[in-house]
């Protein structure tokens, strides 16, 4: 459990375009075992289902789950974790210009429009 914890922190303190291919190097350094890589693919393909399913009842962040699955799958398959490293920081752009428009759009909310009166 604490070798997890310490894989954890350091994928999170990672850079963003490094991070998955660091994973998949942490993982794979003390020898590759396929049974591992095996599970790890499996369970990162039942999370991005539980995913999918879970992004059709509203209220719930199915995208998370999805998330998790695609790192837990990259962080076996190198030329995966090469293509979420290269995505990530676009992703995280788009998504930082995203919430700065949400800001600006709560901070402004649009002026409410009166029906016309005919005298």
């Amino acid at each position: 459990m604490e070798k997890i914890k310490k894989i954890g922190k350091q994928f999170a303190n990672d850079r963003p375009g490094e991070r998955f291919i660091n994973l998949h190097r942490t993982l794979h350094s003390g020898g590759h075992k396929v049974l591992v890589s095996i599970a790890g693919v499996v369970g990162g393909v039942v999370l991005m289902i539980g995913g999918l399913i879970l992004g059709f009842i509203p209220g719930v962040p199915g995208v998370v789950l999805g998330v998790l699955g695609l790192a837990l799958i990259a962080a076996q398959i190198p030329i995966l974790a090469k293509w979420c490293d290269r995505w990530e920081p676009i992703l995280r752009g788009v998504l930082k210009k995203c919430r700065a428009a949400i800001s600006r759009n709560k901070n402004n909310p649009p002026i409410e429009e009166k029906p016309l009166e005919l005298k």
